[in-house]
């Protein structure tokens, strides 16, 4: 019976990295809760992007009070050098661009279920159950 255990708690384990929890917040309370969710690095879904295509790097104002998404975008290029493509070759280029949203514009945020276990049993429910 002992191997059944392990192996159920090895499978609930794997499911927690492999599952997502997605939270759906305001470009205002993402600046507000920036320092504390970057650390559980939390994949945003901005339309126009592939999800895991981008990174947020930073969040700040800017002066005419609208939200900065500093983000970090994943460019996959393939290069063919002959008519076969054995012979073709995958880049990838990364490069920092900015979103500008209002500060009611709603951001989805996509966490490893495991990661989001982890903020929420050291910060609490800082997203007060807008968790979707």
């Amino acid at each position: 019976m002992g191997l059944f255990k392990k192996l159920k708690d090895v499978a609930s384990t794997v499911s927690k990295h492999l599952k997502t929890v997605t939270v759906e917040i305001t470009a205002e309370e993402l600046l507000e809760k920036w320092p504390i969710i970057k650390k559980y690095n939390p994949l945003p879904v901005i339309s126009g992007y592939e999800i895991g295509e981008i990174d947020i790097l930073d969040v700040n104002r800017r002066s005419d009070g609208d939200i900065n998404l500093e983000v970090l975008v994943r460019i996959e290029e393939e290069e063919c050098s002959g008519e076969e493509e054995e012979e073709c070759e995958t880049r990838i280029t990364e490069e920092t661009r900015f979103e500008r949203l209002k500060p009611d514009e709603k951001v989805k945020l996509l966490f490893k279920y495991a990661r989001y276990e982890e903020l929420v049993r050291e910060h609490g429910d800082i997203f007060n159950a807008l968790k979707k």
